[in-house]
């Protein structure tokens, strides 16, 4: 696995394959729009999915835990996608057998009907966060002399070949004030994205980051 750095306000973000930010600075991992829930509120209505789509988010949110034993994880918004239902009680478990961890959710727009269950589970339910130099939020804003990291649109580019191969990939994207992280879930859609030529964009491939910036050649891959 290959994850690539970004410095951002004198800050050194590790963006990991699994779609999440490892802040060493503050012992913090970074995610957003997990969306728990939505597999099974699919199944349910009709919606062919496999069934162990639903482990797969919960599974890769452990293995980081394990693997960087944050003191605290973040995540920008949409914790949960429906209606309470198993998948619920997977969260449950892990916050069980997670004790230890802070656990802070910043409200998306499908957690405002959930906050008892917030409540419930013990997480820190907030509209806005501050933490060193940035503010995180769920959807994507302007907030006067900070960054903000934020997550709502799933980010995603397209990369194209030389043969007019094109896939498309979520991303991490970073610009002068704001940066958005992909989605984390594994049953999420994505939204193409448009980047300037002075971003930083992050490429989540199946085991690395590809780093795309107004430095790197690789910008031609963009298409």
């Amino acid at each position: 696995m290959r994850t690539a750095t970004v410095e951002i306000r004198g800050e050194l973000l590790e963006l990991l394959p699994e779609k999440a930010v490892w802040w060493a600075g503050r012992h913090a991992l970074v995610l957003s729009d997990t969306h728990f829930g939505k597999v099974t509120h699919f199944r349910r209505n009709g919606l062919y999915v496999p069934s162990s789509a639903k482990l797969e988010t919960i599974k890769r949110l452990e293995w980081l835990i394990v693997k960087y034993q944050p003191e605290t994880v973040f995540v920008l918004g949409d914790l949960f996608h429906s209606a309470s239902n198993e998948e619920t009680q997977d969260v449950m478990d892990l916050l069980a057998r997670h004790p230890e961890i802070r656990f802070v959710v910043v409200i998306g727009n499908h957690d405002r009907h959930h906050e008892p269950l917030l409540e419930k589970l013990g997480w820190e339910s907030v509209y806005e966060w501050e933490e060193g130099p940035f503010t995180f939020v769920h959807e994507p804003q302007s907030i006067d002399g900070r960054y903000v990291l934020a997550g709502h649109i799933h980010p995603a580019v397209r990369l194209q070949g030389k043969g007019r191969q094109r896939l498309k990939r979520p991303c991490f994207h970073f610009g002068d004030m704001l940066g958005v992280l992909p989605a984390f879930g594994e049953f999420t859609g994505t939204y193409v994205i448009e980047p300037q030529k002075s971003d930083t964009i992050g490429v989540c491939l199946e085991d690395e980051i590809w780093l795309i910036s107004s430095e790197s050649p690789l910008d031609d891959g963009l298409g």
